[in-house]
C-alpha cells in the first residue's frame, strides 16, 4: 500500500472545510491541496470526484468574461465531473456491497443517487451534451451526496478513533511498587483502537 499523502487526519478535514466553503479563495486552496496529494499519490476516488466537482463551482465564479465561450468550457467540465461522479459511486459500491447487481441505476438507486443523474451521465458518454442547467442541477446533487455519504461520515469515524485512543491511554496504579499497567477493560479498547486504526483509514476509504 503506499503512503498516505496526507499527514494525519486532522489535514484531511482542513481540506474538506476549504472544499465545502463558502468562500473561492478557500475552495482554490482546497484544490491545491488535492492537486499536491495526488502528484504524492493515489487519493481515493470520491476525494478526487469531490475535487473534479469543485472546480466546476470555481470555473462558474471566475466567468466573468467571454461568457458564451466560459459557459460552453463550464459545460463540458461539468459533463466530464458528473460522469465520475456516477461512474465513481458504482465503482465503489458494486463490487462491496451489490456484487449481484449490475445494472448502474439499480446500484446507485440503492445509494440514494436518482435515476435523472444517471441519464445525464448516459447522455454525456454517448456524446448528447444535456444543458448546462441540468448539469449544474447534477453537480450541486454530487456535492452533497459526497458530504453526506463520504466525507462526514469518514470525519466521524476520525473523531471515534481519536477519542478512543485518549480513552485507551488511560492508566492506573497496579501495586504499592508503582508499577503501572493499563487495567483490562482500557486493554480491550486499546486493542480495538488499534485494530480500527489498521483497518480503517481515510487512505483506504474510497
Amino acid at each position: 500500500m503506499s503512503a498516505c499523502p496526507w499527514s494525519d487526519s486532522e489535514e484531511w478535514e482542513d481540506v474538506f472545510e476549504m472544499l465545502y466553503s463558502s468562500e473561492i479563495d478557500r475552495k482554490r486552496n482546497g484544490l491545491s491541496r488535492v492537486a499536491a496529494w495526488k502528484a504524492r499519490g493515489s487519493v481515493p476516488a470520491l476525494l478526487e470526484v469531490t475535487a473534479d466537482l469543485v472546480s466546476c463551482v470555481v470555473h462558474e465564479e471566475e466567468c466573468t468574461q467571454n461568457l458564451q465561450f466560459c459557459g460552453d468550457v463550464l459545460r463540458l467540465m461539468c459533463a466530464a465531473a458528473v460522469t465520475r461522479f456516477v461512474n465513481g459511486v458504482f465503482d465503489v459500491h458494486y463490487v462491496t456491497s451489490l456484487p449481484g447487481f449490475k445494472d448502474i441505476k439499480t446500484v446507485l438507486g440503492h445509494f440514494g443517487v436518482p435515476s435523472y443523474i444517471v441519464s445525464l451521465r448516459h447522455e454525456c458518454v454517448h456524446g448528447i451534451l444535456p444543458s448546462l442547467e441540468s448539469l449544474k442541477c447534477a453537480t450541486d446533487f454530487g456535492l452533497q451526496w459526497l458530504r453526506n455519504n463520504y466525507w462526514e461520515p469518514q470525519i466521524l469515524l476520525n473523531q471515534q478513533i481519536r477519542e478512543s485512543s485518549e480513552v485507551c491511554g488511560e492508566w492506573v496504579q497496579f501495586d504499592s511498587n508503582k508499577t503501572w499497567r493499563a487495567d483490562g477493560e482500557s486493554e480491550k479498547r486499546r486493542k480495538s483502537a488499534n485494530e480500527t486504526k489498521a483497518l480503517l483509514s481515510a487512505c483506504s476509504v474510497t
